[in-house]
Parts: structure tokens; sequence; C-alpha cells
């Protein structure tokens, strides 16, 4: 059985979307949120992709053909958003096939051209998300779809180690304002196993 250890770190999607415009997220602590504790799993190690991890996303219902790469936390401890069409699944969480929430993010938009989740916010309750990870593909149906503000996002929830398996997609929404190079919310899917 995995023993969970705590680390801070600030949560994710909230520092990606505050460095969308600038190109990703940096070491500007300017850009970071708030802090979250968020267990990682021990024996999970960073440089090594394990059978289950995901490797490549598919959502035909909205265009989305787009590899994924195990990210964890830069210096700042926030978490790494790979570029434009890349997604990032957070290493120190659950892997499709496992209890608890698989967490993948990716940006609305990078540099000026669409991001990997540019159409997510278009998705459909229903819609089907195919996963691949250790040579097979899982299939998921949507959920849930919806925003929440930067501050009321329920992170335990989203990053949950236990519990029934739930594929969770971030990336950020709402209102981008040119002055602090933000969007206002974030954009969350959750899908279960078919």
């Amino acid at each position: 059985m995995r023993q969970p250890r705590q680390v801070a770190a600030t949560v994710f999607f909230l520092t990606a979307c505050s460095a969308l415009a600038v190109g990703g997220v940096t070491n500007d602590s300017t850009t970071a949120a708030s802090t979250k504790d968020i267990e990682l799993r021990s024996g999970m190690v960073p440089s090594t992709l394990q059978a289950d991890s995901p490797t490549q996303i598919v959502i035909d219902s909205i265009d989305v053909d787009h590899p994924v790469s195990a990210v964890g936390v830069d210096s700042q401890q926030a978490f790494s958003v790979p570029e434009a069409q890349l997604v990032g699944w957070y290493k120190w969480g659950s892997a499709p096939g496992m209890e608890g929430s698989t967490t993948l993010a990716a940006h609305v938009d990078f540099n000026g051209a669409p991001g990997a989740f540019f159409r997510l916010s278009e998705i459909e309750i229903g819609a089907t998300i195919k996963v691949a990870s250790g040579g097979t593909s899982k299939t998921y149906v949507v959920t849930k779809a919806r925003f929440y503000g930067r501050e009321g996002l329920p992170t335990d929830e989203l990053f949950a180690k236990e519990g029934p398996e739930v594929l969770t997609l971030i990336t950020c929404g709402g209102q981008f304002d040119e002055g602090t190079r933000s969007y206002s919310d974030n954009f969350v899917v959750q899908a279960t196993p078919i």
C-alpha cells in the first residue's frame, strides 16, 4: 500500500492561468495564487513514467487529440503545465484505472495561439473521452462540466486519491484581464469510466 506524504504546492491551474499570456508558468512569485497541501504518493518516481501513465487524450466531439506529458511542480511549487499542444498529467496523483481523480490540465491558449484545451468549454455532458495509457485506451463519459472562480475550486475533489475513479480536465476560462495577464475562472470537466 502506498503511503502519502505532504508537500506544499501552489495550485497549478491558478498559476498556469496567470501565466498563459506570458508564455507559461514562470518563477515570478507575482503569478502564484494560494498554496494548498497536496499529498504525494511515495513510489511515484517523477523521472520515470509508469505503465499506467496517460500518454494521449482524444475528445472527438471537440477535436482534441493531444499527447499527455507527466508533470509535477517547479522550484516555486507551482504545477508545471506544458506548452500549447501538450496536456499535463499530475504525476503525483492517480492514473487511469486507479481510484481517485486522474487530473489532466492544459492551456486554453498560449502565446496568442489556441492551446490543447481551447475548445474544452464546448464539451457536453455525455461526451466521451479516450485516454491512452500503458498500451491500452480507457473511455470515460462526461458527467460534470462547469466554471469555477479562481478562489472557489474544490481542490480536494479535483485531486482526490481515494473514492471512485474519475477523470478531471482543467483549463482556464472566463474573462481575460490584460493588466494581470490572467483569466478570471477555471473550466473543469469530470468524467467517469464506461
